[in-house]
């Protein structure tokens, strides 16, 4: 839909970012491309041309001799001064892995942790000549590092092991899968120095053993050290938050299990459709064998759509997983976990007379979100769950603005984006300051609020 006036893209691409972290798309999709013959032909006419073009130019003057420049020293930021130096490392590896960093070193013996800070200041934020813009920093927290890490490696190790799935996966890296009887925990991996073990509990659906061994697989690649055993007789204490600085390794472990069995070629059928519903998550679950909870947050991960998915405890909001454009549009609103499911949701509806609505509905946008008038609605798709007292929801805009998506943001790409977004405070700022719609809305208080007003009518 259409709002009257001048045709406009509220949803703003955020390709200065990008540029300065996915460079590594490119070169993928140039190292997978095969050249056909008249791509061929057409790239030697063009470098003959070239060569002829070089040789008509005139020699350069001859260089003379200049004062040796003065020595500059390397200024730390204070943002890489406060990392330790299992971040810094996870850091520059991710660079290395992306194609951004090379490096090398001269009677190496060992890099101190100072030594790391000053490699990671010069390459992501390089020096500037007095007189020269500056280009924006990039400084991943520790949280977003973890996550970026842990896709890195599900696709080149099942990319490497050929494997369709996790259970093919696991017999390719010699890890055995134990069905059992389990009280405590519905996986668990165990290793030693016997080998490798997937303990998995017997009262486990097909598409829930799919995801533990995924999960348990993310924990064994990424070498996530094990918890004191005194941890072992407690449930694993889960934050109630929508970003995180710190490295969560659980977090990490289902980023690793949802690269693994729910592939970037795979989401890309269903991500981008209008309106989003739990249907499309669905369909992905259907296709992948996944649990429907974890398709429901991949879609929200690499969406371009305005929308929102919600898990909801006995009436509380436990946990949200938000899209980037609902992010870059929220401004002022909030949809916070540990929140109340208010009056007039669908969910509020299951929780107070167990009946609940099978299709999607149009509710009071204040039903779920701060801060939004009597005159915004949210289409909300809800269904209950296996586990007793939770539900799970679908938030979608109404409306949507003739957007297409960029070229650039790959679902990878929109991913990371939006957990650089979801990393802190500071991510947050940062990015609305330099990508978020600079001007105030002309339809409602919120760019988010006029995607959901369904009293204004379409452009014609």
């Amino acid at each position: 839909m259409h709002h009257n006036g001048k045709r406009r893209r509220t949803a703003r691409d955020p390709i200065a970012v990008m540029d300065a972290l996915l460079h590594d798309a490119a070169a993928q999709a140039a190292e997978d491309h095969v050249p056909t013959d008249e791509e061929r032909r057409w790239a030697q006419d063009a470098t003959a041309k070239l060569r002829r073009q070089l040789a008509q130019l005139p020699r350069a003057p001859s260089a003379q001799p200049s004062a040796a420049p003065a020595k500059r020293d390397v200024e730390i930021p204070p943002a890489l001064q406060a990392l330790d130096r299992g971040t810094l490392l996870a850091q520059l590896e991710f660079l290395r892995q992306h194609g951004h960093a090379r490096y090398a070193h001269q009677n190496l013996t060992r890099l101190t942790d100072n030594d790391l800070r000053k490699m990671l200041a010069v390459l992501l934020a390089p020096q500037k000549h007095q007189g020269e813009p500056e280009s924006p920093s990039f400084v991943a927290s520790p949280w977003l590092s973890g996550i970026e890490l842990a896709r890195v490696s599900a696709m080149e190790w099942m990319d490497r092991s050929g494997a369709d799935t996790p259970e093919e996966y696991a017999a390719w890296r010699s890890v055995e899968l134990r069905d059992t009887h389990l009280d405590g925990a519905d996986g668990q991996l165990v290793v030693g120095p016997l080998g490798a073990y997937i303990l998995l509990a017997d009262h486990l659906s097909d598409r829930a053993r799919r995801w533990t061994i995924a999960h348990e697989l993310g924990h064994y690649e990424l070498v996530h050290p094990a918890a004191p055993a005194g941890e072992l007789c407690a449930p694993t204490p889960r934050r109630l938050r929508v970003r995180g600085w710190e490295r969560d390794y659980e977090d990490e472990a289902n980023q690793w299990a949802m690269m693994a069995t729910m592939r970037d070629r795979v989401v890309a059928k269903f991500c981008d459709q209008l309106p989003l519903t739990l249907d499309h998550a669905a369909q992905l679950a259907q296709t992948s064998g996944v649990p429907l909870v974890a398709a429901a947050i991949r879609l929200t991960e690499v969406t371009f759509r305005v929308c929102a998915a919600v898990v909801s405890l006995h009436g509380e909001i436990l946990w949200v997983s938000p899209s980037l454009r609902f992010l870059m549009l929220s401004g002022g609103t909030k949809l916070s976990p540990g929140s109340v499911v208010r009056p007039g949701s669908l969910a509020r509806q299951f929780y107070d007379t167990g009946k609940l609505h099978d299709t999607p509905q149009l509710v009071p946008a204040a039903a779920w979100i701060d801060g939004m008038s009597e005159r915004a609605w949210v289409q909300e798709h809800t269904v209950h769950l296996a586990q007793p007292g939770h539900v799970l929801t679908m938030l979608s805009t109404p409306c949507d603005v003739d957007a297409e998506r960029d070229l650039k943001m790959t679902p990878r790409a929109m991913a990371f984006v939006r957990d650089y977004v979801l990393s802190g405070e500071r991510a947050l700022a940062d990015f609305n300051e330099r990508f978020a719609p600079g001007e105030p809305c002309p339809y409602a208080p919120t760019w988010l609020e006029a995607f959901m007003r369904v009293d204004l009518p379409p452009r014609g």
